[in-house]
């Protein structure tokens, strides 16, 4: 049952986040708090948890301080999905989807008010911060930039020019019934689809200079992922074709984009040097792989894909206590290594198999359907290099604060 009608609803998606909900009731009560004291205006938080195996417990005391609403979805919707039925049931005026998390500053929902007129959406600015890098950059370095925002072509030709709706006040009328009832199954660009939508409409979209949000990128998001994007991608493309509602030489011209931007080369890329990245990160602070397989029982072990990740994986590794026993390649027969290399389909690899304690496999993009590929053969833990690094960084981070 919707709540009373109010002035503005933050909607808050919760997946494996509960670590996150502190946060934002302290922050939000400070949002609250301000726009009722300026501006007389009403606001209620709904939190949509969208992990069935995990329960969302707030203290009644901060239902007593603040308006909120949780709700618990019998089964995972993806993120458009728990951010529509979040919107469903909430009665704002305005509409704010954030992610669990996001950050946002004290005056967020004040200056976002204040800031959009008779404008249907207004864009707030912000910083993009990485969880391994020092400091942080303005999401719209330059006011050029921001103005991007108020332009369908820029979003038909450019991609996505909003980082995250987290930076968005929506006026809630100016929503389209199409982007409610059209879920993307794949996460990744629902927000994309939102704004296209919007301003295929004629909705007017307005930019403001505050700084009020930060992005935070932990590595796993799922923007990091080329290859999920592209197909979240594809979707929304195949829904807007169903739908009629752009013309075709728009819907080319995003194909273009997404042909361009996702490309598989590109993807691989992007993968290589985002993990030497990380790499490079353990490294000069003395965090050595080698001790992180021992720890977690992995002393014998396998590497697929042994082009160069899985070479510098394998240099790491030899002179230390994990032991690499064979690797695994797509064009096994044409590579002589220093180990045994196999193909999943070989005969020869079966008693390998059965002597390792788990398979690293070093694509990041194509990551699911090689361990499908894995797991459908064979019994054994598969990992992936990406997921290790993160692990070994988000330790040793955790024993900084510690210290």
């Amino acid at each position: 049952m919707k709540s009373k009608e109010v002035d503005v609803s933050v909607i808050i998606p919760i997946y494996k986040g509960t670590q996150y909900i502190e946060y934002w009731l302290k922050i939000l009560e400070y949002n609250f708090l301000m726009l009722k004291q300026n501006m007389d205006k009403k606001c209620e938080a709904i939190f949509v948890n969208d992990c069935p195996e995990e329960k969302i417990e707030i203290d009644s005391a901060w239902i007593d301080k603040i308006n909120i609403k949780i709700f618990h979805l019998e089964k995972n919707r993806g993120i458009q999905g728990a951010r529509v039925f979040g919107y469903l049931q909430s009665s704002g005026k305005y509409i704010v989807f954030v992610d669990q998390d996001d950050k946002i500053a004290s005056n967020y929902l004040l200056s976002q008010l204040r800031a959009i007129g008779n404008a249907d959406a207004v864009v707030c600015n912000g910083y993009h911060k990485r969880f391994c890098i020092h400091g942080k950059r303005l999401i719209y370095s330059e006011v050029r930039r921001q103005d991007r925002v108020k332009k369908l072509s820029n979003f038909i030709e450019d991609g996505c020019q909003i980082i995250s709706p987290g930076q968005v006040l929506i006026r809630r009328e100016a929503i389209p019934e199409v982007w409610v009832n059209s879920i993307l199954k794949k996460n990744g660009v629902d927000d994309w689809f939102l704004w296209l939508l919007m301003l295929k409409q004629g909705k007017i979209f307005c930019e403001n200079k505050d700084i009020l949000y930060t992005h935070i990128d932990h590595g796993d998001n799922t923007s990091k992922n080329l290859f999920k994007m592209r197909e979240s991608a594809e979707e929304m493309i195949m829904i807007l074709g169903e739908k009629n509602i752009f013309h075709k030489n728009e819907l080319d011209k995003i194909k273009e984009h997404i042909n361009t931007f996702y490309d598989f080369k590109r993807n691989r890329l992007n993968d290589i040097m985002t993990m030497y990245d990380y790499w490079l990160y353990l490294k000069i602070r003395d965090q050595n792989m080698d001790n992180y397989f021992v720890e977690n029982g992995w002393k014998r072990i396998a590497i697929y894909g042994m082009n160069t990740l899985g070479n510098r994986l394998y240099d790491e590794l030899k002179n230390g206590k994990t032991e690499v026993l064979f690797g695994v390649d797509k064009v096994a027969a044409s590579i002589s290594y220093e180990v045994p290399v196999f193909s999943l389909d070989e005969k020869e690899i079966e008693s390998y198999m059965e002597t390792v304690d788990a398979i690293v496999v070093t694509p990041i993009s194509a990551y699911e359907e090689i361990k499908k590929d894995i797991t459908d053969k064979f019994s054994v833990k598969v990992i992936s290099l990406n997921a290790i690094l993160l692990q070994m960084i988000q330790q040793y981070r955790g024993k900084e604060i510690e210290e």
